[in-house]
């Protein structure tokens, strides 16, 4: 019986290299499409993936059933939500792979280009935030074109100073294409911020005034049990520690679709620092909350391949 040979560390690293070039070509070349070619070429991978990952399918297929439920309990309708499981299945992988490749294409457009599709809404409360000198908490989810949140510095500079928006990712297993991702998505004036950095530092930075974009929908191996959709799902207490610990406002961040191209960016408070820290629970509750309605209004636009509930 022949056993598996572990690659020597020169093969890897040779691989991981060769493997980031191909990466970074392809992402030269969304760039370089014109939003539309973009977002429709990634509609045509979404579609060519659907085929090929029926694993991921089956998990889409059951969160959208829990969606339905949840929405059949509560007498809400949604046009969308009456087509067949499979079929809505299909259109989720075709808009989020679309949103991708938009997000891609925007990133390498003129400003013009970019206010003429983005469009930014309820921001009052940002506004007051920053004459305050604060930081804030803007909580994000993998819904739409969401990785244009790097651009908020481009868009709303008199808001979102240089230097004072933060994004918290997790780093890339591949070194080559995490450094050229790193740098591809500070140039707009944002911090990147992994969880090495630690909270003692984001803590600092946002008593300092610094915008955190902090993501609020990802699967947790251990976390608050908090309802989404009618189930129990493990939910990121990082938000609460960060809110806690820095008495920062917290927002949430949402890509509302207004046609196949345009889009709105929104904000809502959902955490006031003028009325005390908000409660754990509360928050998480709030959170979970406001991410249930935004998915149900826009169900093809959200990233729904994660199993939240494991």
């Amino acid at each position: 019986m022949s056993k598996h040979t572990k690659r020597p560390p020169f093969y890897r690293k040779y691989f991981s290299w060769f493997t980031s070039r191909i990466y970074i070509l392809l992402f030269l070349f969304v760039e370089r499409l014109s939003v539309k070619h973009a977002y429709h070429l990634g509609r045509f991978f979404g579609n060519v993936l659907f085929y090929l990952t029926s694993h991921r399918v089956k998990t889409v297929e059951e969160n959208i059933r829990n969606l339905k439920a949840w929405a059949t309990k509560r007498n809400l309708q949604n046009v969308s939500l009456d087509q067949p499981v499979k079929v809505i299945a299909k259109e989720i992988y075709q808009s989020n792979a679309g949103n991708f490749l938009y997000s891609v294409s925007m990133m390498n457009k003129p400003i013009a280009t970019m206010k003429h599709y983005l469009k930014i809404k309820n921001i009052d409360s940002l506004i007051r935030t920053r004459e305050q000198g604060k930081g804030a908490i803007i909580l994000f989810s993998h819904s739409g074109p969401w990785e244009l949140t790097v651009m908020l510095p481009k868009l709303m500079p008199s808001i979102f100073e240089t230097g004072k928006l933060a994004a918290m990712y997790r780093p890339l297993n591949n070194h080559y294409m995490n450094k050229w991702y790193l740098r591809k998505r500070s140039r707009y004036g944002a911090q990147m911020l992994s969880s090495g950095d630690g909270f003692f530092k984001m803590t600092r930075l946002l008593k300092d005034g610094l915008f955190l974009n902090l993501a609020y929908d990802i699967r947790m191996h251990q976390g608050q049990k908090v309802e989404l959709f009618d189930r129990e799902a493990s939910t990121s207490k990082i938000p609460y520690v960060l809110h806690k610990t820095s008495k920062a406002p917290v927002f949430i961040i949402s890509f509302v679709r207004c046609d196949d191209l345009g889009w709105e960016i929104q904000f809502k408070e959902i955490a006031s620092s003028e009325n005390g820290i908000c409660s754990e629970i509360n928050l998480l509750k709030a959170s979970n909350q406001h991410l249930e309605q935004m998915i149900f209004n826009n169900p093809f636009d959200y990233f729904f391949f994660q199993d939240r509930y494991k």
